[in-house]
């Protein structure tokens, strides 16, 4: 074995404790906290989870984010839920599968993940519903509007349904643009969580791609006031594509 798979293999268990901590936080220690507190542990567990992946948290602070909202974000890795709630505690609007997950899946369950039931009649009225329940109580929610995960080369269109959950809670948007690069600065697609590779190869090529970094810039908010949810997905994908191509054009061609 290599040093390079050494390493991968000890930072893979390295995971899987993380993983089991993390259940035993949110099954054991959760009920006894308020939502804040709460949301300040998966934080931390979160900074840690990114520690354990070798993954850097690099973030470009082009605006600050003040009390609850809807965060909106590219999509391009499971690993890109760690990466928010590490910016900023949150939870998260996940497809169904996600609770059947070893272990991510029960974890997700107990931190108040709202799911979608793709396929289900009236499932994006049914979720919309569930995340303006939590909006309107102060929480922040973050869900991916493609809907899909991508290399990260492209952002696919989004689509405009759970957008008018921002809207019914009169909640502003919170947009952010996010890319992976290697430790030598370049862009990675070895995050990327696409329909042709399992969860575990996608782990594994983490873990043996030499340590990674997550760039993550924030934009200036959306107002969701008189303005409809078609609108809304329109100006907020813009505003993300445009980010990531300017932050793309800064960045070296390797070699």
């Amino acid at each position: 074995m290599n040093m390079i798979s050494f390493k991968a293999v000890a930072r893979f268990f390295l995971v899987a404790l993380h993983l089991l901590y993390g259940v035993f936080l949110a099954s054991l220690i959760f009920p006894l906290c308020a939502k804040p507190t709460r949301g300040k542990i998966g934080q931390t567990w979160c900074r840690q989870m990114l520690w354990a992946l070798d993954i850097h948290l690099s973030l470009e602070d082009g605006a600050s984010f003040a009390g609850s909202g809807l965060l909106i974000c590219n999509h391009i890795s499971f690993i890109d839920i760690f990466v928010i709630n590490a910016y900023t505690p949150t939870v998260f609007v996940a497809k169904s599968e996600v609770a059947t997950w070893p272990l991510i899946g029960r974890l997700a369950t107990r931190a108040d993940t709202v799911f979608i039931e793709r396929g289900r009649p009236k499932a994006a009225f049914l979720t919309s519903a569930a995340i303006r329940q939590r909006l309107s109580s102060g929480q922040s929610v973050s869900f991916f509007p493609e809907g899909t995960t991508s290399l990260g080369e492209t952002v696919k269109p989004f689509h405009a349904a759970l957008f008018q959950s921002a809207i019914d809670a009169d909640a502003p948007i919170h947009c952010l643009a996010l890319c992976y690069l290697t430790r030598q600065g370049y862009l990675s697609t070895a995050p990327a969580y696409i329909e042709n590779i399992s969860l575990m190869q996608c782990l594994w090529q983490v873990l043996t791609s030499g340590g990674l970094q997550a760039h993550l810039q924030t934009l200036p908010s959306v107002s969701s006031s008189n303005i409809d949810r078609r609108h809304l997905a329109h100006s907020t994908h813009t505003r993300i594509v445009h980010a990531l191509a300017d932050y793309r054009s800064r960045i070296p061609r390797a070699n």
